[in-house]
């Protein structure tokens, strides 16, 4: 290998690094892409198979080529993150709605419990509550929905839990994914190097395990549809307003 073409390889390793920790495949200046007679990337497509003797008479192609991949896919699973994100502050902002309802709900009812035995004990209706009055009918009522309203929403707690556990754990997936990528993308580089010295069948055979672990990583993603957010989302019957006693008087 000679001096010159080891250049070229160091340049392009190097230049690849610095696109991939931005977590992007735009083009920068100095970018090998520019170079004259050199393929721009958009004119490979990503299913091209290479051949050892492709790889180890353009290094350079190859190089762009295998980052801006990799590079697309980290940008998908960077956006998929900050969708994820947004979701779980969601669930967490309806479930502490939930929570503050309950709690409201609780109170209102015990109070009126405790104006409906005052107003039993001393005969005197009808009951005064948050300056409102209610009759013996109207107390019952509110008690009735009240009750309901709190046994309804048990099961709940447990979907707000299940929900932002599984947006947290598909979180966690995306987050190792990348840094898996960058590990892969790492070892090509490192298995190109071995093909381009060497031109053996045995470190292209490398070089294509990894590959194809990548394509792997992309047809993963794929698999990780958008409605799988979706449906993380508890049915809920709470509404995006808190509760008061008129909730309770229809």
């Amino acid at each position: 290998m000679n001096m010159i073409a080891r250049c070229i390889l160091a340049l392009a390793i190097v230049v690849t690094t610095v696109m991939l920790t931005r977590g992007c495949s735009q083009e920068q200046p100095g970018n090998p892409n520019k170079d004259k007679g050199t393929p721009k990337v958009s004119s490979i497509p990503d299913d091209k198979v290479w051949t050892a003797e492709e790889v180890a008479g353009d290094p350079t192609s190859y190089m762009n080529w295998a980052d801006s991949r990799i590079g697309r896919q980290i940008e998908d699973r960077q956006k998929r993150i900050s969708s994820i994100a947004g979701k779980i502050k969601d669930v967490e902002l309806r479930y502490q709605l939930m929570r503050d309802n309950l709690s409201d709900t609780s109170n209102i009812k015990s109070r009126m419990e405790m104006a409906i035995r005052r107003a039993e004990d001393e005969d005197r209706w009808p009951i005064q509550m948050a300056g409102r009055s209610f009759d013996k009918t109207e107390a019952n009522k509110i008690i009735a929905q009240t009750a309901r309203y709190l046994e309804d929403r048990k099961p709940l707690a447990s979907a707000y839990d299940q929900a932002i556990e599984r947006l947290s754990g598909m979180h966690g997936v995306l987050s190792r994914e990348i840094g898996e990528l960058n590990r892969l993308r790492e070892k090509m580089a490192l298995d190109l190097e071995a093909v381009k010295l060497t031109q053996g069948l045995e470190d292209l055979d490398k070089l294509r395990k990894t590959e194809a672990n990548i394509a792997g990583y992309a047809k993963a993603l794929g698999s990780m549809a958008d409605d799988s957010l979706i449906d993380a989302f508890p049915d809920t019957k709470d509404s995006n307003s808190k509760v008061d006693i008129d909730t309770f008087m229809k």
